[in-house]
């Protein structure tokens, strides 16, 4: 037989309010009260529903996460910080692929009595409205994301820092012939990155050249090797690359050691988030680390917080970047034909 908190209020001889505050830890429950209340429990072998949950104590003890997809492993570090972070606190995680719809999905996928709150791992969140539109209803938190038009607590990470610590540490190695590989400019996050990246460069006294520059689904896409192969081919190779993330990285070490290239011999390879495996190309990468883990744990520990009613002591939060050196830059030591 399956028994409800009623049953466990008769049993134990309480109001169903009474066995609601010791369910959910509330206080002004006496000890006596507290004992027949879990008695009551035991015998019966009473195990709440998370549905039944939400109805009786206005609560799921979930959290709804709206993730871009799963198969960057940037992505997919900032759900594992989230997951240790919300499973510290025994809430569960309803998660969804938004692949491009965020805002679209968002009332549809987290209605309310569903989830506690909703945390978007998103750089592209733009509409006000739909913030405003869940206010009311459940707490939100935005995660990569700083768009400081829309008011709502947000976690992000210092990319303009990043993108500018990579770019002095290449001219810091003597490189001035420099390439870059940009994400998309329409994305908060990779602007500032590509801002910073090439704010270095002119402090330094380096202009970023349009040869040199590029931007994916722009000049690239699946096309890296071509464009690599253009500048073999035109002699115009540049001493070192800066790409917009780790993958990026690793696909130009590959494509650069396809042409006979020597990386960090001939060209120095710098990428940008450390995801784990950057650690274990070969050679290892050099990069910007994001700490994508730090970041989940941050916005979801700042939404518990909003869940439990409690204000927040900073509504928006920022990470510091930390350069990783490793394998894959060095100074240039050979010149080549312009």
């Amino acid at each position: 037989m399956r028994y409800n908190i009623i049953d466990v209020a008769r049993k134990a001889g309480v109001s169903k309010s009474t066995v609601s505050r010791v369910l959910n830890n509330q206080p002004h429950v006496n000890i006596e009260t507290k004992k027949k209340i879990y008695q009551a429990i035991q015998e019966l072998g009473f195990q709440p529903s998370p549905y039944a949950r939400s109805i009786v104590w206005g609560k799921t003890k979930t959290v709804g996460l709206l993730v871009p997809n799963l198969r960057s492993s940037f992505y997919v570090e900032i759900v594992e910080g989230i997951v240790d972070e919300i499973s510290n606190h025994d809430y569960g995680l309803l998660l969804y692929k938004s692949e491009g719809k965020d805002e679209k999905l968002l009332k549809r996928v987290f209605p309310q009595g569903r989830t506690d709150g909703i945390i978007t791992i998103t750089p592209r969140f733009r509409e006000q409205s739909f913030v405003d539109a869940f206010k009311n209803e459940q707490p939100f938190v935005l995660i990569n994301h700083r768009n400081t038009q829309i008011d709502a607590p947000f976690v992000c990470f210092n990319n303009f820092k990043g993108g500018y610590m990579a770019g002095k540490y290449l001219l810091d190695l003597g490189h001035r012939r420099i390439a870059c590989f940009s994400g998309r400019l329409t994305s908060q996050s990779t602007r500032d990155r590509f801002e910073g990246f090439r704010k270095a460069l002119e402090d330094g006294g380096v202009q970023l050249e349009e040869y040199w520059n590029k931007v994916k689904e722009v000049h690239f896409g699946d096309s890296i090797s071509e464009i690599i192969g253009k500048w073999v081919k035109e002699k115009r190779i540049p001493t070192a690359i800066f790409a917009y993330n780790d993958l990026t990285a690793m696909e130009i070490i590959a494509v650069l050691r396809e042409a006979n290239l020597s990386v960090p011999g001939e060209v120095s390879v710098m990428g940008f988030d450390n995801i784990r495996m950057s650690a274990f190309s070969r050679p290892s990468l050099t990069t910007v680390n994001q700490s994508m883990e730090t970041i989940g744990k941050t916005g979801a520990g700042m939404l518990l917080t909003l869940i439990q009613g409690v204000t927040l002591d900073k509504n928006k939060v920022t990470i510091e970047p930390e350069l990783i050196i490793r394998d894959s830059c060095d100074k240039p030591k050979s010149r080549r034909n312009v």
